[in-house]
């Protein structure tokens, strides 16, 4: 039996089942990606984000044998997700621009609003990913879009992937705990977002998922990972994440974090330049 079923679920215009006819949010996007283990579901509320939405099922690594690089059993969810993802890319038209959802995704209140400039952004400017919410250091890049700074970037639920993003996450080569965003997404050149989350999933301490117990920084299995995902849960509890509210809070505070460094920088070079010029006016004193 196959890993992965694949199932169109819904399709927007006269031909598709929208029985309004409606046009998909992302006309740049001809197709959205839901990867799920749920035998069922179909995820109505991500429906018409993209003209064709497919779901793909996966019957999990416990379930189903899979390999990974250099012939490597798949024995943990980071590695089922990341082949996950190469499935769907395995299968898709990644010559164009794809949106792949992980079954946790939700559409903010504002999203069909906002999906109208990233429909423009996309069908007209370059980048890597155009993710629809995610976490990171957020610089200005025009037009109400930021750019991810540096190589910090977490949660992947709802990302728009350019044909060189979808050839890297095919081809990386990927560490045993190491996850698709921190060691694949996280290096792309372009990260690029709408200046508030669009699509958010809901991060509650008390009702965790298998794969939050395997993120890592340095993914060695250690102490010091174990410590990061407590103060990580921590975080996430302060911001709010496990609703919507939330996550308009963390990309306020995501805008936030360069200018605060550049005040803390700018503040530190003050105090040292009026330490330096009272020992300078102090030498002086005692010179004459």
């Amino acid at each position: 039996m196959e890993c992965y079923t694949l199932e169109l679920v819904h399709e927007c215009g006269p031909d598709g089942p929208d029985a309004a006819g409606a046009a998909p949010m992302l006309r740049s996007v001809a197709c959205a990606y839901i990867l799920t283990m749920h035998e069922t579901e179909t995820f109505p509320w991500l429906h018409g984000v993209a003209a064709r939405t497919y779901v793909q099922r996966n019957r999990g690594f416990r379930a189903c044998h899979k390999t990974r690089e250099g012939g490597l059993v798949v024995d943990a969810t980071n590695q089922d997700l990341l082949h996950a993802y190469r499935s769907v890319f395995s299968r898709a038209d990644t010559s164009v621009p794809v949106l792949v959802f992980e079954d946790d995704a939700r559409l903010t209140a504002t999203a069909r609003e906002d999906l109208k400039a990233v429909d423009r952004f996309v069908a007209t400017r370059a980048f890597s990913i155009y993710t629809l919410g995610s976490i990171g250091i957020m610089v200005p890049h025009g037009g109400g879009h930021w750019r991810f700074a540096g190589r910090i970037l977490g949660a992947s639920h709802a990302i728009i992937y350019s044909p060189a993003a979808a050839r890297a996450v095919l081809e990386a080569c990927v560490e045993s705990r190491e996850h698709v965003d921190g060691a694949i997404l996280a290096r792309m050149p372009a990260k690029i977002t709408y200046t508030r989350p669009i699509a958010f999933q809901v991060l509650d301490h008390n009702s965790k998922s298998a794969n939050s117990s395997t993120w890592c920084v340095r993914c060695d299995g250690g102490a010091y990972d174990a410590v990061v995902r407590k103060l990580t849960w921590v975080y996430f509890g302060a911001l709010g994440l496990q609703n919507e509210r939330g996550w308009y809070v963390m990309y306020t505070v995501n805008k936030l974090l360069v200018p605060l460094a550049a005040v803390l920088v700018l503040g530190l070079v003050v105090l040292c330049w009026l330490a330096l010029r009272a020992l300078v006016f102090r030498a002086w004193q005692i010179r004459i």
